[in-house]
């Protein structure tokens, strides 16, 4: 046993949520919450109280929007901003065109984003940049990037930084204080995709000027809503480019169709119905996610990830993940050819990871536990040692 292993926190030794109170965890150590993350028990009584609230008319109308509400005060409280700052989109991408739109970019402007970041960041700002003659800038050119890549790529003309807080693609944390202060050297926005962090470690919010995130990973939600949050102290003035009878003030008078003025809060940009079945799910995973410490959560999950990189560095296995606890969070990652074929072969002795873009990625969330990360390290001892990347290769 390594010394990194014994000076492991004790909070990493058992679950913080047990997985008694998830569907299909028997027998199966579940280690890719970077991917999807098993089903609550309880969200079939969350399903079933919004079937109830859908079919009480309208006093269960008024129980759907109270519940809309309470979800953004819930993420607000984990994300540090105010609860109207908060709109509910079907996925994240939508949210990251959403805050490309109001930047009114121009011929010279730029928009930068990390070579190794996800793809959707750079799609949108592709597109972004061609219609508007724009033009997409890369930092980095390898799996891992960093701060410093992001600041040699800034210059006066950068009209927005497009970063993920936590890599999907390698698991680094980045320093979201040190992407306020390159933003604000160039005048820049900073918008960030929190999908890998939400729910399992601190976010500063208010550092940004618009956070994206999915809801079905560490959130302990399900696909079909998306978080949006633009903070109305940095971008006040930032323009929904749809709209509906949701994103409007009611007057509740058929005779104002064209004297309609716009919500002052982020409701402005749910043009109609908010996504309320998934939304109920949602509240129902953040509430049991919640009812766990800030900080219990994070010494959990990054105590995990520590045992995790030490089962990889005690097979040789050159990790992509940084060592730093700043700059590691619920995902532990390692370059492979044949990722897929590493995942099969964990997947046949009940461990499940998720591979794929040339890397295998295991994450540990708050119903994992160190029992988990022993069967993964039994696992990785018993499969064929040829599919492991050799220490000296290079990730590509």
């Amino acid at each position: 046993m390594t010394a990194e292993k014994i000076e492991m926190p004790e909070a990493a030794t058992r679950s913080l949520l047990a997985k008694s109170a998830f569907a299909g965890l028997d027998g199966i150590s579940h280690l890719c919450a970077g991917g999807e993350t098993p089903v609550l028990m309880s969200h079939s009584d969350a399903v079933a109280g919004f079937f109830v609230d859908k079919a009480d008319g309208m006093i269960g109308r008024e129980r759907m929007m109270q519940l809309h509400g309470q979800v953004k005060k819930r993420l607000g409280t984990l994300l540090d901003l105010p609860a109207g700052d908060i709109a509910f989109f079907l996925n994240s991408s939508d949210g990251v065109a959403t805050a490309l739109s109001a930047l009114d970019l121009r011929s010279g402007d730029n928009i930068v984003v990390a070579r190794g970041d996800f793809n959707s960041l750079a799609l949108n700002a592709s597109l972004a940049a061609q219609v508007s003659g724009a033009e997409l800038r890369f930092a980095g050119d390898k799996m891992v990037f960093n701060e410093d890549e992001i600041a040699a790529e800034v210059d006066r003309n950068t009209a927005a930084i497009l970063v993920s807080h936590v890599s999907h693609l390698t698991g680094r944390r980045c320093e979201l204080s040190r992407l306020r202060g390159i933003a604000d050297a160039c005048g820049a926005r900073l918008i960030v995709d929190v999908s890998h962090s939400l729910g399992a470690m601190p976010i500063a919010g208010d550092l940004c000027d618009v956070v994206i995130s999915c809801a079905y990973k560490w959130q302990l939600g399900v696909h079909g809503c998306a978080v949006f949050a633009v903070n109305s102290a940095r971008w006040p003035d930032l323009i929904a480019r749809t709209v509906g009878w949701h994103a409007i003030e009611d007057t509740n008078d058929w005779r104002n169709a064209d004297g309609f003025c716009a919500r002052v809060d982020a409701t402005r940009f749910e043009a109609g119905n908010p996504p309320f079945m998934a939304l109920y799910v949602l509240d129902n995973g953040l509430a049991t996610l919640m009812a766990h410490e800030a900080a219990a959560r994070e010494m959990h999950i990054l105590g995990l990830t520590a045992q995790i990189k030490s089962v990889l560095n005690d097979h040789g296995v050159p990790v992509l993940t940084p060592a730093s606890p700043e700059e590691r969070a619920g995902n532990v990652a390692f370059a492979a050819e044949d990722p897929m074929s590493i995942v099969e072969a964990l997947r046949r002795r009940n461990v499940f990871v998720w591979g794929g873009e040339n890397r295998v990625r295991i994450s540990a969330h708050i119903y994992n536990d160190t029992d988990d990360v022993t069967a993964f390290a039994a696992a990785l001892g018993e499969i064929d040692q040829g599919l492991l990347p050799h220490p000296k290769r290079e990730p590509r």
